[in-house]
């Protein structure tokens, strides 16, 4: 079967989400200064509707590097951005926002269905779109993270294409990292996959580390770069359709999961 980049994407279900280790969805827009007031005062009103969903709230602080080019040569230049994130009670679900982005993710023990995740997605775009009013939105990012222990008697390679997994699919193999980009109907496919040594991740940001396990893991973005107003309505519609090809490659790659 040739992966499915283009046309229609099917409709038909996936059976289960047994190797679903996270969801997230990422919007990048221009910047809203309010945000990273570190007193809450700016993100007060936002995190009052949300409160009933998502009631803990922590600051936190992400390291960014920016590399200034001056006649002395390149300096690197440290930032700590504030990220105000906000958990339900049983720390499965988690909004994260910054002055120019929102993500929002959820761990695979929380996903039950693409409706569920499909309405707290909308609702929290259509919040951030109601208090905080982004001129312009730049990146619309949808991401799926699968991954499962292959030393289980269901080694996951059993039920995935041939073309993925080929040489990873070597039972003796200790660690391989495999990425293709490929341009798609919604923006850009990023495929990765490949099987991780005990104690390693490729990317600690979505993937933690098992320990005294090899892991496989199969990693499928669909991003959308964008410069238009800020839409909620679009904004939904389009990750909709990322999530939709999203799901076509999943089916793709794993041929046993379809249906039920």
């Amino acid at each position: 079967m040739t992966i499915p980049l283009r046309g229609p994407t099917n409709e038909q279900s996936i059976r289960g989400r047994k190797l679903l280790l996270r969801a997230l969805v990422v919007v990048h827009f221009s910047p809203i200064l309010k945000i990273a007031d570190q007193t809450g005062a700016g993100i007060a009103d936002f995190q009052e509707e949300l409160r009933d969903r998502y009631p803990e709230v922590v600051l936190d602080f992400e390291e960014l590097i920016q590399f200034e080019i001056r006649p002395d040569g390149v300096h690197p230049q440290h930032q700590r951005m504030p990220v105000w994130r906000m958990f339900d009670l049983n720390k499965l679900w988690r909004l994260s926002l910054t002055r120019q982005s929102l993500g929002f993710e959820v761990k695979g023990e929380g996903y039950t269905s693409w409706s569920d995740f499909s309405d707290r997605v909308q609702a929290v775009v259509q919040t951030v779109d109601r208090y905080f009013r982004p001129a312009r939105v730049q990146r619309i990012g949808v991401r799926y993270v699968n991954g499962a222990s292959v030393e289980k008697k269901n080694d996951p390679r059993k039920e995935c294409a041939k073309e993925l997994v080929s040489i990873s699919g070597e039972q003796e193999l200790i660690q391989s990292d495999l990425l293709w980009r490929f341009p798609v109907d919604e923006g850009l496919l990023i495929l990765r996959s490949g099987m991780l040594s005990p104690g390693a991740t490729y990317d600690p940001s979505v993937f933690d580390v098992i320990e005294k396990q090899r892991m496989w893991y199969l990693d499928i973005d669909v991003i959308r770069e964008v410069d238009s107003p800020f839409d909620s309505g679009e904004i939904c519609q389009s990750i909709l359709r990322q999530v939709k090809r999203a799901h076509e490659i999943y089916r793709w790659a794993m041929p046993g999961a379809v249906g039920g």
